[in-house]
This record gives C-alpha cells, structure tokens and sequence, in this order.
C-alpha cells in the first residue's frame, strides 16, 4: 500500500474507493460523495469522476468501466481488513466472508490502511476501536 505521509495518486484513491465499496466499507453514495468531493477540489478534474457523480448503473458495471483507471494497491490483509472498517460501522455485509473475528484481526494489523480510509473520506465518522 502507498504510504500515507505522501499524497496517494487519484488511481490509487480511486481504487481504494472501489475496494471499499465492494466489500461494503462504503456505500454507493458514498463512494460518489467521494467523487464529488474531488471534483470540487481539482480545477480541471478527469472525466471519470464526472462520470462517477451520475453513474447510475451497477458497481460491477463501474468497476468493468474505472478497470484501465482504478489501481488497486492494497494487500490480502488489507482487503479483509476494509470488511472490518464495514464491520466496525455496524454494516451488515452481504459476503460472510472474511468472518468478522478475521476481518478485525486484519484491521488491527493494518493501522495503516484505517489511517488512508479516514483521510480518504474524512466525510465518514468511525467508531472507535477497542
């Protein structure tokens, strides 16, 4: 995974979101407030996040399209750990799998990836870990 300290690239962010959003961590719309936060930031944004804010379709059919753009950079810990992060705001996830007791042993073990999340949408509050 990139380092947190040095800007992570817009693909790289991009492909986090998109993690997120399978695994549940983020919702669709939030995954477009996301978009829509950048679009406010950058002076001449990419079309694929202008895209994004009225995309309407499946995530499976945005992901088929963002595929070439989107760059994945997180590890298989990593991965699991973004269903703890759902787990962690009370998200009932469709995929059983990892269990919740592996994927917050993945989220404790990437504080790293908890730290890129919070600063990647700063827009969704997390509760505490114990």
């Amino acid at each position: 995974m990139t380092n947190t300290s040095e800007p992570v690239p817009l693909p790289n962010q991009l492909g986090l979101a998109l993690d997120a959003a399978f695994t549940q961590a983020i919702s669709f719309a939030e995954l477009q407030q996301w978009a829509e936060m950048h679009v406010a930031e950058l002076a001449t944004p990419p079309d694929y996040l202008l895209e994004l804010l009225s995309f309407d379709g499946t995530l499976a059919a945005l992901a088929s399209m963002l595929g070439d753009i989107a760059e994945s950079d997180l590890s298989a810990t990593e991965q699991q750990a973004l269903a703890g992060i759902a787990d962690l705001r009370g998200i009932a996830r469709f995929e059983p799998s990892p269990s919740p007791a592996k994927a917050a042993k993945a989220l404790q073990q990437s504080p790293q990836l908890l730290q890129r999340f919070c600063q990647q949408f700063p827009f969704i509050a997390l509760a505490p870990q114990q």
